[in-house]
């Protein structure tokens, strides 16, 4: 008998849920088998918009799980999927009516900033040290 997904496994427990890759999986190829960084590449970014090289830069940053077999390295589309989420960029924007909880600033080095933050405390304590001195 199939499994349309609505019934129950078990008493009081639903189905889970098949995970669904945001990219095709060609005939044969399912979300865990093992893929050559090259050939898994082309699979999930079709356009050319990656190499071999950007999936291996993000294992070593820590966002991609790889397997390395016979001095080889491999990768799951499911892996992908994951490095996907990981590497996603999420704007946290103010709700309605709410101006004052986050506000969305653009991107800056820490360094940049300190560096800003620095000047703008030497000009204030110019203007004081300015106000304070008095004409002899």
């Amino acid at each position: 008998m199939k499994n349309n997904g609505n019934e129950l496994n078990h008493p009081g427990q639903p189905l889970p849920e098949p995970e669904v890759l945001t990219f095709p999986c060609p005939p044969g190829i399912h979300p865990d088998t093992p893929l050559r960084l090259s050939k898994a590449v082309v699979i999930a970014f079709p356009d050319g918009s990656l190499k071999p090289s950007t999936l291996m830069t993000e294992h070593q940053r820590g966002n991609l799980e790889l397997e390395k077999i016979g001095g080889r390295w491999f990768v799951t589309l499911r892996a992908i999927n994951e490095m996907r989420k990981k590497c996603r960029v999420v704007v946290n924007r103010p709700g309605s009516g709410s101006e004052s909880e986050q506000v969305v600033r653009p991107y800056t080095s820490s360094s940049t900033e300190a560096e800003r933050s620095a000047r703008a405390a030497a000009l204030m304590r110019a203007e004081r040290l300015k106000k304070r001195s008095r004409a002899t």
